[in-house]
């Protein structure tokens, strides 16, 4: 509609060789990649809980999407930037808890702090290429995305999943100094940002989104 080419490529990041076929498949289509967003993340939910319940395979599963996928594809698709000498963007979605532990999020918690960490090390790895890494830090955001966690505390409840979604929703609202929560927009304006020429001497830097909530 806006007159820009899309091409979807769907991959299991769980598996190096579909993510191998991804950027492939791009460069085959573009001729290059100029910026990489890593934005995908395990369901929320079967992560949340205290550290003596979190089970071998929630770990290795959340670890494997939140971390393991960014790196291979930072790997991959900065080699393709070298490749072509012109410099790119690279931006990885975090989230507060990349800076701050939550209760009952011990495992989430870890993979975001993971995940500023490879951000911080690509970033001092990739400078001398022109090639920028950045990690925005938002908080709760209003999204329809689903939650395991929420859809069980709505059954528990014997509510329907939008009335407990509205109600965490209110509730982080009211604690949030600027009254309300992230939009998605809120967060795509600070990758615009980041992934354009005004952003060109900033890199391993994390940026909160979070409304004043806390400061770090």
């Amino acid at each position: 509609a806006l007159g820009a080419r899309c091409l979807p490529v769907f991959a299991d990041l769980k598996d190096p060789k579909q993510m191998e076929d991804l950027v492939k498949k791009t460069v085959e289509h573009f001729g290059h990649i100029d910026i990489l967003v890593n934005n995908a993340r395990a369901i929320m939910g079967k992560d949340k809980g205290p550290i003596t319940e979190v089970s071998d395979e929630a770990w290795r599963h959340f670890f494997a999407i939140n971390v393991t996928a960014p790196f291979i594809l930072i790997k991959l698709v900065a080699r393709e930037m070298i490749r072509r000498g012109k410099g790119g963007r690279i931006i990885n979605i975090g989230s507060d808890t990349s800076k701050r532990a939550s209760p009952m999020m011990s495992l989430y918690s870890s993979t975001k702090q993971a995940l500023l960490g490879l951000t911080q090390g690509a970033a001092l790895d990739l400078a001398r290429y022109n090639i920028t890494v950045n990690c925005p830090c938002p908080g709760n955001i209003n999204t329809d995305r689903l939650s395991y966690w929420e859809r069980a505390q709505a059954e528990a409840k014997g509510i329907s999943y939008e009335e407990f979604r509205a109600s965490v929703v209110k509730e982080g609202a009211a604690a949030t100094p600027l009254g309300r929560i992230a939009e998605p927009e809120d967060v795509a304006n600070m990758v615009a940002f980041l992934a354009s020429d005004e952003a060109a001497f900033i890199t391993g830097q994390a940026y909160n989104i979070n409304g004043g909530l806390f400061f770090h």
